[in-house]
């Protein structure tokens, strides 16, 4: 292959297996970890550099000397070099115009060019030489890598495939010239999603790499979205706006911001992973804790009646389980707010930082400090707190911990990520060092969940068959909610959305809980001293007359707040044959 020749530089034209015997015969590298990039390569489908780091065959500084050589570059501009191993080579603009712009496969050393700065006014000029087109100096930094990798390469770095080969220079054929990206709103693409996330109550969105995903509640909708390039540009606009710093991109994070949409702040967090494809970035809804009040358990006497009672008592742990977005924090923010009194001390235990309640004295949990939920509720004992808060409680040990408070007389709030009820009771009691400690300390135990509730000035009428009829009314034999509707042979009227102004279209409006609470008894507790099965533990809370999950959405269904497909597809089936089902 024909040499490249540019200004400030000329170089050979090497392909990563002449790029890997070089740096192995000038002792860079050794044979062995020669041999182990090349498997990486091969499994991972990655560049000869980025292999070599992953391996710990070949470190910054030795990396940088041989760029250095190679590109006879002098010693004083080392410092311009900047390896970013997630990417390739991260070069400053000025360094990487010196380097070559050319095609992926004709830079010397298989570079991956990335901008650290906008391009000056010179610099640009230069690569619009180069890349024989136009580029504005107004584009956002990202966009105008992209837009100038496409100009080059003829699809941005890093994407599957390769780029066409371009005809060597003198072959007399004229050299094509390569598509130009067409100019794309990413900050208007994000505002759409947002907007419409907004007014669909969604919990969640996902920027998944070549499409966009709304979560809402149990289920996941597609919205139409651009392609990959231009996706690539709205999860980096995002990134930007939580302040990712660009070195750290090709690591997972986890950070709470706000979003202005339509003017309103609205909070979220996001979270982001790299996957083989890109990345994906999650933004997940983070509603204000007044959003659920105790009231809004009404719906579901039993579940009210049995939360108020642990929450009159001096001691014990209320557990409240679920999983995210199942309005178990906001719940426990609202029991402190109906806790607040001038005569009571309250604590709280926090892993993150969450909006003040007032009379609360709120501990942050700093495990990089030695600042865990053990030692920060040992030091809460010394205060001796009438009643602490304390989330999250997916470790045995931060359960305990807990526990023992709750023995004393100390009323304690927690939650866990976990399923229903029995499961609940069983992870609690039987992983327990010493499993008599949650069962004396344990007051109340309730799973739940959040359902769409409809929207009063718009929902319809719908009457199901009298065979449906009777399988509906059938699924709430046994619960007390069900008691009012025994009678197979009377006409069952149930409601469904329709979309109005009132709720933007959509059918619901607000939101609805149900759960599954269970204020322990003696017969509980011998279950538990036991260790029976977890279906032995379903069997007995249906025996002793307290609703499912199921059984509770169905209620919520009777009474016209829910929609019978919401229900179903928000709570878990029964594991007994469900006659719904």
């Amino acid at each position: 292959m024909a040499a490249l020749s540019h200004p400030g530089v000329t170089a050979g034209v090497v392909s990563d297996p002449e790029l890997g015997a070089e740096l192995l015969s000038e002792k860079w590298i050794s044979r062995e970890g020669l041999m182990k990039a090349l498997a990486r390569m091969r499994r991972c489908r990655c560049g000869l550099v980025e292999a070599l780091h992953e391996e710990g065959a070949l470190d910054l500084r030795r990396w940088r000397e041989f760029v250095c050589q190679k590109m006879r570059l002098p010693a004083v501009e080392l410092d311009q070099v900047n390896v970013d191993y997630a990417a390739g080579i991260r070069l400053p603009a000025e360094l990487a115009l010196r380097l070559g712009v050319l095609a992926y496969e004709q830079t010397p050393l298989t570079l991956k060019m990335a901008l650290c700065e906008p391009l000056e006014e010179g610099t640009l000029r230069e690569l619009e030489r180069v890349v024989g087109g136009k580029l504005s100096p107004a584009v956002a930094r990202v966009d105008q890598l992209r837009r100038a990798q496409l100009a080059v390469y003829g699809k941005p770095l890093g994407s599957s495939g390769k780029p066409a080969a371009r005809p060597c220079a003198g072959s007399g054929q004229p050299e094509p010239r390569e598509p130009q990206m067409p100019s794309f709103d990413a900050a208007g693409c994000l505002e759409r999603v947002l907007r419409e996330a907004v007014r669909r109550g969604a919990d969640a969105i996902h920027l998944e790499p070549g499409r966009i995903r709304l979560r809402l509640g149990a289920r996941l909708e597609e919205l139409q979205s651009p392609g990959e390039p231009e996706l690539a540009l709205v999860r980096d606009l995002v990134l930007e706006q939580f302040a990712i710093e660009p070195d750290l991109v090709a690591f997972p994070h986890e950070r709470d911001g706000v979003l202005q949409v339509e003017g309103e702040p609205i909070a979220f967090r996001l979270g982001t992973v790299p996957c083989l494809a890109g990345r994906r970035v999650s933004l997940e809804r983070r509603r204000k804790p007044s959003a659920l009040e105790l009231d809004a358990l009404r719906a579901t006497p039993r579940a009210y009646e049995n939360l108020a009672a642990a929450l009159n008592q001096s001691s014990g742990t209320v557990l409240l389980a679920g999983p995210r977005s199942s309005g178990r924090s906001a719940l426990l923010f609202a029991a402190m707010r109906h806790l607040q009194d001038p005569a009571l001390s309250l604590m709280s235990v926090e892993d993150a930082a969450v909006p003040e309640l007032d009379g609360v004295v709120q501990l942050l949990r700093r495990p990089e400090l030695g600042l865990t939920t053990p030692v920060l509720l040992r030091k809460c004992a010394a205060h001796q707190p009438d009643v602490l808060l304390a989330r999250n409680l997916d470790d045995r040990h931060d359960r305990e911990a807990v526990f023992r408070l709750a023995l004393g007389s100390t009323l304690t709030l927690a939650s866990m990520i976990w399923g229903d009820a029995a499961s609940t009771l069983a992870i609690a009691a039987y992983t327990a060092t010493d499993p008599w400690l949650p069962i004396q300390a344990l007051s109340l135990v309730q799973s739940q969940r959040l359902l769409k509730r409809l929207c009063r000035a718009c929902r319809r009428p719908w009457q199901p068959g009298v065979e449906e009829s009777a399988r509906f009314r059938s699924a709430l034999a046994g619960s007390r909610e069900g008691a009012a509707s025994r009678d197979l042979k009377a006409p069952l009227t149930l409601w469904e959305p329709a979309g109005c102004p009132e709720c933007r279209f959509t059918g619901y409006r607000g939101v609805a809980l149900a759960a599954e609470s269970v204020l322990l008894c003696e017969r509980v507790r011998e279950a538990l001293a036991r260790r029976v099965s977890i279906a032995g533990l379903r069997a007995l809370l249906r025996e002793v007359g307290i609703p499912s999950l199921r059984q509770s959405a169905l209620h919520l269904v009777l009474a016209g707040d829910v929609s019978l497909a919401e229900a179903l597809a928000a709570t878990p089936a029964d594991q007994a044959p469900d006659p719904v089902s």
